[in-house]
C-alpha cells in the first residue's frame, strides 16, 4: 500500500524537489508555507537520508481535491503539508 493515514497515494505524486526549491517555491511574507509553517517544520524534522520531497495533486475531481508537498520515503508518502483544498 503507498498511502498515508490522510489517504494520498504515491500515484498522487507529480514533481520532486528539493528542500531548496520547496521553501523558495512556498514563500510567503518571507516565511516557508505561510500559514502551514507549523506543518513544514513537523515534515521537515521527519526527513531522513534517501528520503525525497514531492508535490501531489488530485488525480480527478471525482477524488478528495487535496494539492500539496509529501514526504516520499521509499515508495510511501509518509507526511504532507496540505498547500490548498478545493
Amino acid at each position: 500500500m503507498n498511502t498515508r493515514e490522510d489517504g494520498i497515494d504515491s500515484k498522487w505524486l507529480t514533481r520532486s524537489v528539493s528542500i531548496k526549491q520547496a521553501i523558495s517555491e512556498n514563500m510567503y511574507e518571507g516565511i516557508p508555507f505561510g500559514h502551514a509553517n507549523d506543518d513544514w517544520e513537523r515534515l521537515k524534522a521527519k526527513i531522513q537520508e534517501g528520503d525525497e520531497l514531492w508535490y501531489f495533486e488530485p488525480p480527478s475531481k471525482t477524488t478528495m481535491q487535496l494539492w500539496g508537498l509529501g514526504l516520499v520515503r521509499g515508495r510511501e508518502v509518509v507526511s504532507t503539508v496540505i498547500l490548498a483544498v478545493d
